[in-house]
């Protein structure tokens, strides 16, 4: 064999020897790779925060466990962090921990590895529930004379109260709840047997007020009043977490409870809420009040909105500018692109209208104004 054949060949032996040794380097390298990979997942917890979080009304300590679900090597360590400031929290009213206040709590405990942690979530929105009411029999004041076995004013009142048309409710869903004094238990007490007993409504705010006459034959037994307050068992909306003005109503940041509240208080609707734009911001743990929440405003001043004018079956669509803020329903200024017309129209939904041909002369002033 010539010896520059030989050369050839020693040099392809040693070339294939250096790639096999950075073949079996570079698979050296992916397995390491992975198991490292691998490694540092498995080393990693993941502390996903919970949005709103009710406790015992007798839970005294608060840790990261009540308020997140955690996975990995340091949950238990986690879980048993104490959150700050929370023991003063009343039952009923709700408060905010804020997620840095978590961050920073995991970052500056010594036994904890931050750098592996993973805090997924936001602000935790927390409570606790007000305590199951009992009627403790201590508290029920001792009658001098015994109860009479006939009908007597409390049951009178109480029929009363329930015919009340501005109580919508009934007498399973309804609490008439009377002062413990002397004077009052003992003219409730009172026997209505074979009496006129005439009632009249002189009052109503947080208490309800009520004028008492009581006949029997012509002769006047008692001429008075009595004060008592009346609850009423309602389905609510309360916030979660804080709802900002003009912020819409949605199931993210509110949910549905049943409490019991005055028939007085002007709540919203709990499920016609949904979409509502607030007046203003909103605490968590608020029942949402009709005062507190309008119709969004659906067509801005300025805008470019589609105008419909109907007739019959004949609808011909057109674009025109609004000259006023208009929420659903409400009369609304227009005008032409070209700006030779003005019109009449009703906002039917976001950035549509429908012109009205004869609109009223103070259709102006049921339209919201904008700057």
């Amino acid at each position: 064999m010539p010896h520059r054949h030989l050369i050839l060949i020693a040099r392809l032996a040693i070339l294939l020897a250096l790639v096999l040794g950075v073949t079996q380097g570079s698979a050296d390298q992916l397995v390491n790779g992975s198991l490292n990979e691998q490694n540092q997942t498995d080393s990693v917890t993941t502390v996903s925060l919970r949005s709103t979080v009710r406790l015992a009304s007798n839970h005294a300590t608060v840790t990261l466990g009540d308020l997140a679900i955690t996975s990995g090597p340091q949950t238990t360590a986690i879980e048993n962090l104490t959150i700050p400031n929370t023991e003063d929290i009343p039952a009923g009213h709700w408060a905010s921990v804020k997620i840095d206040t978590i961050r920073n709590l995991i970052e500056q405990s010594p036994g904890i590895r931050a750098g592996s942690v993973i805090l997924q979530g936001h602000d935790v929105s927390i409570t606790r529930r007000l305590p199951t009411k009992t009627s403790p029999q201590s508290v029920e004041p001792i009658n001098e004379h015994p109860k009479p076995s006939g009908p007597i004013l409390r049951d009178q009142i109480e029929r009363w109260v329930y015919a009340r048309p501005w109580l919508k409710s009934d007498a399973d869903s309804t609490r008439i709840i009377f002062s413990q004094r002397k004077r009052d238990q003992d003219l409730l007490n009172t026997p209505t047997a074979g009496r006129t007993v005439i009632l009249n409504e002189i009052g109503r705010s947080k208490t309800i007020s009520c004028e008492i006459v009581i006949y029997e034959n012509d002769r006047l037994i008692t001429e008075t009043s009595i004060r008592f307050d009346v609850q009423v068992k309602r389905q609510v909306r309360v916030a979660t977490s804080q709802i900002r003005r003009n912020e819409r109503i949605n199931t993210q940041h509110s949910i549905l409870e049943t409490r019991w509240i005055s028939p007085m208080v002007p709540i919203a609707d709990p499920m016609q809420s949904i979409g509502q734009a607030c007046k203003k911001t909103i605490d968590p743990g608020s029942i949402l009040l009709v005062s507190m929440i309008e119709q969004p405003i659906l067509v801005k001043r300025h805008s470019i909105v589609s105008a419909r004018s109907l007739s019959g079956s004949v609808s011909v669509t057109m674009s025109a500018r609004a000259l006023n803020n208009g929420r659903l329903g409400e009369l609304i200024e227009l005008e032409s692109r070209d700006r030779k017309s003005r019109f009449t129209a009703r906002v039917a939904g976001p950035n549509q209208v429908v012109i009205i041909k004869n609109p009223p002369k103070t259709s102006q002033s049921t339209s919201t104004q904008g700057s």
